[in-house]
């Protein structure tokens, strides 16, 4: 299978190479880098929305570039492959974290266990509504 990483690449480079890898990577920075900056802008515009001088039309002009911005984010990743690799988390020295085999399985094992949760909810909820329409809802008298 050719997965293509870099999907502006130039047509003498190999697709699946590392500089493209890291031309895509460096092109999704720059793209969240964008998406953190229209996201802030939005984000003011809310906080502010009742405050003398705050402009309801620029607040929704921001929040459709936040929506345009992780549009392009997402299919930019889901094109170039980068959308397949784990997100690393940084610490309160801003660093980035490289977490171990066991957090990562820890972290997978958290979200089977929320969704299927979740799962079993939407079915109980549904055997409730399964039995009150199953039943005679009739008066009887007597």
């Amino acid at each position: 299978m050719n997965f293509a990483y870099n999907f502006h690449a130039d047509p003498g480079v190999d697709p699946n190479s590392p500089e493209a890898f890291k031309q895509s990577l460096r092109l999704v920075e720059e793209r969240l880098t964008n998406l953190r900056a229209h996201s802030r802008r939005a984000l003011a515009g809310i906080k502010n929305a009742y405050h003398i001088g705050s402009n309801p039309s620029q607040t929704q002009d921001d929040i459709d570039a936040v929506k345009h911005a992780l549009a392009i984010l997402a299919k930019d990743m889901r094109e170039s492959g980068i959308g397949a690799l784990p997100v690393l988390e940084t610490n309160s020295n801003g660093q980035t974290e490289v977490p171990t085999e066991a957090k990562l399985m820890e972290k997978a094992g958290k979200g089977v266990q929320i969704h299927f949760e979740k799962l079993k909810r939407a079915q109980e909820s549904a055997a409730v509504v399964a039995n009150l329409l199953s039943t005679d809802h009739r008066l009887q008298r007597p």
